[in-house]
């Protein structure tokens, strides 16, 4: 296509319709639905010098657009219509966002291979090697779950932008509308992400192996003094940052519910299922086993006030000396064990990691706290003294919030053997990938990270590390689609007679 193309910087609304731009395809997003209902597609590109903003296609264009763009290749884009782009959210010093409708122009560059792309990725470090799990739901399970679980061969490159923080599995990751998925992007050499995962290999396998990415001691270490909130903070804040580290003694008010109850052995959701039976949960989407679990509501007091929260298995064995099978039979049988607990807990000294979250009822919202990870003090001079002595802590648990994004991931996938692939996992909506965060010295700090294929086999999985990139803000404020239809097509004036 021979023809001169415009720098990026110099389009504008001033600028003559006839303009033409080389740009690359950095994310291309699963279709999404504004409040009103109606569908669009957002597209993240990227010209030559690594100046990245967005294009948006809306509903009545999607099928037009369909089959027209593939992630990593270059495009050479014609008139398409600006709007302006609010600074808060844009993801450089261009200020707008272009809308592809029929009257654009897209030609594909004929490149043979995807060249590298050229933005810049800005990497944050982590304190140590730490595995998770992220979850990939709906159109990423469909999409890029199934792209992964049907790779094969070398390692590759997977980077996830926009993704949640959650407190399933104690801490893991998880996918939102919005996020994005970068497979095998083609990055520079010097980002050394391969070269991170080979000399890290044996001690990610080592992880892996015993499915440390499962255990919450090892996710939510002992935490730093300075990382405990007291109570009256931590509440306090609750409506922004969901998670926090608080200490104090236990005590045990009235139960306003059985103890006992039953639940998915995958997630913990609760399910009224017999211990016998194997389901679908209708929370995770795993076929799992039924689990008999306890739960006990109680009170942590420190200097500052009184938080009531709820305590579960397998938490909360620590505390009792009672197993999920004997609060059942004790309910079963009529013979309450609130007396032996509530001797058993009082005044015992807890250091715990809780997670607040709504509950609507009859139109009102409560505000409920669930104790995610709980460390029992045998008095108040051994919480200074276990702090001093914790030497490894986790940046992600401490002061996480449910509702925190991740702006960037970027990981090293390796890939299993044809024989590990199968029995692979079903799962309806969603499928799950341990994750290792690794820290090379001086080096930007990457992620490796694999899909898990086979429920309890860990040589079927591996391994990430993860980074934040420059792309932090929340997502653009989209127009009104009838604000641009209007703009793009104003209506004739009326005629007078």
């Amino acid at each position: 296509m021979s023809t001169q193309l415009t720098p990026i910087m110099e389009i504008n609304q001033a600028t003559h319709n006839r303009w033409t731009a080389l740009v690359q395809i950095l994310e291309c997003q699963h279709v999404l639905q504004t409040k009103k209902g109606s569908s669009y597609k957002r597209l993240m590109l990227t010209d030559s010098e690594g100046l990245k903003f967005t294009a948006i296609i809306f509903s009545e264009n999607l099928n037009y657009y369909a089959r027209t763009f593939t992630q990593y290749r270059r495009y050479h884009i014609s008139n398409a219509f600006l709007i302006p782009c609010d600074p808060r959210y844009a993801l450089s010093l261009y200020g707008f966002s272009w809308v592809l409708n029929k009257r654009t122009l897209v030609q594909e560059h004929p490149d043979r291979n995807p060249v590298n792309l050229p933005c810049t990725f800005e990497f944050t470090p982590f304190t140590r090697k730490l595995p998770l799990v992220i979850t990939l739901w709906n159109q990423f399970d469909e999409h890029e779950g199934n792209m992964l679980q049907s790779m094969q061969g070398p390692p590759l490159l997977f980077f996830g932008l926009r993704l949640k923080v959650t407190t399933f599995n104690s801490i893991s990751l998880t996918t939102k509308p919005n996020s994005g998925l970068l497979i095998n992007p083609p990055v520079r050499d010097d980002l050394q992400l391969r070269t991170s995962y080979n000399n890290n290999r044996k001690e990610i396998n080592d992880l892996l192996s015993v499915t440390n990415y499962r255990r919450n001691d090892f996710l939510l270490p002992y935490p730093a003094e300075t990382n405990i909130s007291s109570i009256v903070s931590a509440t306090s804040h609750f409506d922004t940052m969901k998670t926090a580290w608080v200490k104090g003694t236990l005590s045990l008010p009235e139960q306003e519910r059985n103890l006992s109850y039953t639940a998915c052995a995958n997630c913990f959701k609760s399910i009224e299922a017999d211990t016998t039976w194997i389901v679908t949960c209708p929370s995770c989407h795993i076929e799992s086993e039924i689990q008999q679990m306890s739960r006990l509501t109680v009170l942590i007091a420190d200097e500052s006030g009184v938080m009531k929260a709820n305590l579960h298995t397998p938490e909360l064995e620590k505390f009792i000396h009672f197993s999920p099978k004997d609060v059942q039979i004790s309910e079963e049988t009529s013979q309450s064990l609130c007396n032996s607990i509530a001797t058993a807990i009082k005044s015992v000294y807890i250091v715990a990691f809780v997670r607040a979250y709504e509950v609507h009822f009859q139109g009102t919202t409560d505000i409920k706290v669930n104790i995610v990870k709980a460390y029992k003090v045998n008095d108040r001079a051994a919480v200074s003294n276990e702090s001093d002595n914790m030497v490894h802590r986790s940046n992600i648990g401490e002061g996480t919030s449910t509702t925190k994004n991740v702006s960037s991931l970027a990981a090293t996938v390796p890939l299993p053997s044809a024989g590990e692939i199968e029995k692979p996992l079903e799962v309806k909506n969603s499928k799950q990938v341990p994750v290792i965060y690794l820290l090379p010295k001086n080096k930007p700090e990457p992620i490796l990270m694999t899909k898990h294929l086979v429920p309890e086999l860990p040589t079927s999985s591996s391994s990430p590390i993860e980074q934040k990139v420059s792309e932090s803000g929340p997502p653009l404020a989209l127009p009104m689609k009838e604000d641009v239809l209007r703009a793009s097509n104003p209506r004739p004036s009326k005629k007078t007679k």
